[in-house]
């Protein structure tokens, strides 16, 4: 169950409420100096979600191991079950108008114990063929569901139904050099959908239009401009949205010796929008904030012998290509005149670097005793604070970081 509360009296942001007047935790009363009025119950949502799933996988050997298969099957049961109450116009009289008659009722969004189900079966299969000691090519491909939050919901309440995905991957594995150096380079292209991958915020009155919705959903509208009323939706998520990703993963593993090793990894991922829905514009359904290109190098030596054996030292440096926060439309001269152009916002390329150490003893010289683990970690090493993005938002990076663990494993 979430409860939330929301202001009803005079500008918040004029008001200094102190702990010493009864306001915060120990408050007699929900309110500032347990006065009511301030604050009141905004919404109650009560949320239920049951999964039950089988599922059977089975990998096959042939051909003295060079050859290997994987066959599975699941099947999936979801059971939601969800009420939402929206009390603001109970409260506070000044968002509605005299065409709900005077009667806030009318104006409170409940859905009374909605219920959906949804299931589903995913197939897997896949297969390795290794051509000789060194080199395998293999692929796969598999269906999946994912299943909702419960309190995903469209502006009428109905439930955003699970997040289908279908995929493939194939490409080529190799283990050289006495299995020092072993990866793989593969290729993939998954599509899903109701993934969530467009945000309607601000396109939903071009999908719920007063005309063709007013009557049967009336609390969801502003009479006064016959517009969604943002505040009170039960939800603001469309289904049916189908995304594609597709692109290139490399990872290499390099062992020279035992103490020394190499980790590096690479992504190159086409995320796109394939289908949204019809009443918005393809503009407003790009994807932004995805970088195409990451890239991630790990490198760490271990003391095996010796006065320092059971220490580990390495860093990292991660890599993430630049990208698009999205467009802004800017009209000329800013005269309103209704002629302008889309200006792309677009964030530099991110480097940054991370060091740890690590070390492993145990406690006394019995072969299963407790061991002993620290770590030391600094996260942003060289402190870069740059302005970056994910998604449509922008933020500065956290600063350097130090992180101090210490686990004992019996």
């Amino acid at each position: 169950t979430r409860v939330g509360g929301y202001y009803s009296g005079a500008d918040l942001y004029k008001e200094r409420f102190y702990l010493s007047d009864g306001f915060g935790p120990d408050a007699p009363r929900i309110g500032y100096n347990g006065n009511d009025s301030l604050f009141e119950l905004r919404q109650d949502n009560n949320l239920k979600v049951d999964t039950q799933s089988v599922w059977f996988a089975n990998q096959s050997e042939f051909l003295e191991g060079r050859f290997r298969t994987l066959v599975g099957l699941r099947y999936d049961k979801i059971n939601t079950q969800f009420t939402i109450s929206d009390y603001r116009f109970g409260v506070n009289d000044k968002y509605v108008t005299d065409n709900l008659d005077g009667d806030y009722s009318k104006a409170v969004t409940q859905i009374e114990n909605a219920k959906a189900s949804f299931s589903e079966v995913s197939p897997t299969i896949g297969a390795l063929y290794w051509l000789n000691s060194n080199f395998g090519v293999y692929a796969n491909y598999a269906e999946s569901i994912q299943s909702p939050t419960g309190i995903d919901v469209n502006p009428l309440g109905e439930i955003i139904p699970p997040v289908y995905g279908e995929g493939i991957e194939y490409g080529l594995r190799f283990d050289l050099f006495n299995k020092t150096l072993v990866g793989q380079v593969a290729a993939f292209y998954i599509e899903k959908e109701n993934d969530k991958i467009v945000n309607y915020d601000y396109r939903l009155n071009d999908i719920y239009t007063y005309d063709e919705y007013f009557a049967d959903y009336p609390q969801i509208f502003n009479p006064k401009n016959n517009k969604l009323n943002y505040n009170i939706l039960p939800g603001k998520q469309i289904a049916g949205d189908k995304s594609r990703a597709e692109g290139v993963e490399v990872e290499c593993y390099y062992n020279p010796n035992r103490n020394l090793s190499f980790i590096f990894s690479y992504t190159y991922n086409n995320l796109d929008a394939l289908e949204i829905h019809p009443s918005v514009n393809p503009r407003f359904a790009q994807v932004w904030g995805q970088a195409p290109h990451n890239a991630l190098i790990i490198g760490r030596y271990k003391f095996n012998k010796g006065s320092f054996k059971g220490l580990t030292i390495g860093a990292n440096q991660s890599f993430r290509s630049k990208s698009s926060i999205g467009e802004w439309y800017i009209e000329a001269d800013g005269d309103a005149s209704g002629q302008g152009t889309w200006h792309e916002v677009e964030f530099d390329p991110e480097f940054v670097t991370s060091a740890f150490i690590s070390y492993q003893k145990r406690l006394s010289n019995l072969r299963n005793s407790p061991q002993l683990i620290l770590n030391f970690r600094v996260n942003n090493l060289f402190n870069n604070t740059d302005l970056i993005n994910r998604n449509k938002g922008a933020f500065y990076r956290p600063s350097r970081q130090y992180l101090l663990s210490a686990n004992i494993n019996f």
